[in-house]
């Protein structure tokens, strides 16, 4: 996911940006959620549903909340410095 975000800095066009932050990035947030319900599942047996839904509410809020922070610094300075605090993030 880091990955995708350091190079979306780089893009130059709408499709460049659309494939690195779109495929790329998003390919390492599944990646990430994959192995967070996999480290889940290892270490909860009797209430494993309850903690998928947990870790699940949790991976939501915190898209939720990139993603407007990610507004806020576009409309604040340029989408190059919003990838630039993403990344630090």
């Amino acid at each position: 996911m880091a990955f995708g975000i350091a190079v979306s800095y780089f893009a130059e066009s709408v499709p460049t940006l659309c494939f690195t932050f779109g495929l790329v990035a998003g390919f390492g947030a599944g990646l990430a959620n994959f192995s967070a319900s996999v480290a889940v599942n290892e270490y909860f047996y009797r209430e494993r549903s309850l903690a998928e839904g947990i870790m699940g509410g949790g991976l939501c809020l915190g898209m939720f909340l990139l993603s407007m922070l990610q507004q806020i610094l576009i409309e604040a300075f340029t989408w190059q410095v919003m990838y630039d605090w993403c990344m630090i993030v």
